[in-house]
């Protein structure tokens, strides 16, 4: 996000990855939400009270909701799937860093190509779903809730 866009929300640092999560869960059952412990935007817009109840809010499998976090570099992203693999995610995990919880329409724009420092011919890697994908020098990326498909759900309650 480019933080000349004035009154609108910025990224404090350089992502290595944005990730939208719509479930609990994903790389063999890791929750990456409820353990990340940082919020990663500034801005006119973001108060401390924004903060916190983003800190707080959990993810509820069929909220309808979008999670939107992101891991500074794949060093931490990759932490966080290693300690979640053993067993350990809730307390040695936690570096995902939280953007935005919501239904609403999520509008993320970069700086133009001349302003930005990128490495790798401009690649900014995302995944959806599980699914990697790879976007080059982007400008603008909008991420809206479509529908919710139901399906079975075989935990114990």
């Amino acid at each position: 996000m480019d933080k000349k866009n004035t009154g609108e929300p910025y990224l404090r640092r350089n992502p290595c990855s944005f990730v939208l999560l719509n479930t609990t869960t994903m790389t063999r059952g890791i929750q990456f939400w409820d353990p990340a412990r940082q919020v990663g935007t500034k801005g006119e817009t973001v108060t401390q009270e924004k903060k916190e109840a983003l800190l707080k809010s959990r993810k509820e499998l069929g909220s309808g909701e979008m999670h939107l976090l992101t891991f500074w570099n794949k060093f931490t992203f990759n932490h966080d799937i290693v300690w979640g693999q053993l067993g350990l995610g809730k307390c040695c995990a936690g570096n995902g860093v939280r953007l935005y919880q919501g239904r609403d329409q999520v509008n993320l724009r970069f700086k133009r190509k001349e302003e930005a420092k990128y490495q790798k011919e401009g690649r900014v890697y995302m995944q959806v779903d599980g699914e990697y994908f790879i976007v080059h020098y982007p400008d603008q990326l909008q991420i809206r809730y479509l529908k919710q498909v139901n399906v079975l759900d075989g935990r114990k309650r």
